[in-house]
């Protein structure tokens, strides 16, 4: 996916907008499906400012009780890209601001988006997926599922490696 510089620069306005169907990474082909991209795209002196929102589905396993499941996952991106190269720094060491994280550079009559849009389709996956909010999870004593029925195993164990500190809080109490 790419857009070529000279005709945005062009328009009336330097502004162009955008509705793409991208296909997915290719190490979430089979968990990541229906993403849409829709964004405008901003000719400004030299750079180009996109900005626009993500939408896709996600399928994973329910953190809890591993249940396939899938959500409906958008999320509203901001990049500058800058013509030419980033600058290299004199010193081993940077000081990065917040307005560095979100530039990129480019060359050339096209700016190419692809992992640009990669980067956004990945830092967008959410690290955990419930299939429900109210699910209970899997019995941690037998591993039954308890949206499915409850197993009669005793809910108050206590991890063994924590015993001691057990210990030590009734000797805190009887003090």
């Amino acid at each position: 996916m790419r857009i070529n510089v000279n005709e945005l620069r062009n328009e009336l306005d330097g502004t162009m907008s955008f509705q793409w169907g991208l296909l997915a990474p290719e190490d979430f082909k089979d968990r990541i499906e229906d993403i849409v991209v829709t964004f405008t795209a901003k000719y400004t002196d030299e750079s180009i400012l996109i900005k626009g929102y993500l939408s896709m589905v996600y399928k994973t396993q329910c953190g809890r009780c591993i249940k396939p499941t899938s959500i409906k996952v958008g999320e509203k991106f901001e990049e500058e890209f800058r013509r030419g190269s980033p600058p290299q720094p004199e010193e081993t060491e940077i000081v990065l601001e917040k307005e560095d994280l979100s530039v990129d550079y480019f060359t050339g009559n096209y700016l190419e988006l692809d992992d640009y849009f990669r980067q956004v389709i990945i830092l967008s996956i959410p690290d955990k997926v419930l299939c429900r909010k109210d699910c209970p999870g899997l019995c941690p004593e037998c591993g039954q599922d308890l949206s499915i029925a409850d197993c009669g195993c005793q809910k108050e164990s206590v991890d063994p490696r924590l015993k001691k500190l057990e210990k030590f809080k009734e000797i805190i109490q009887e003090n």
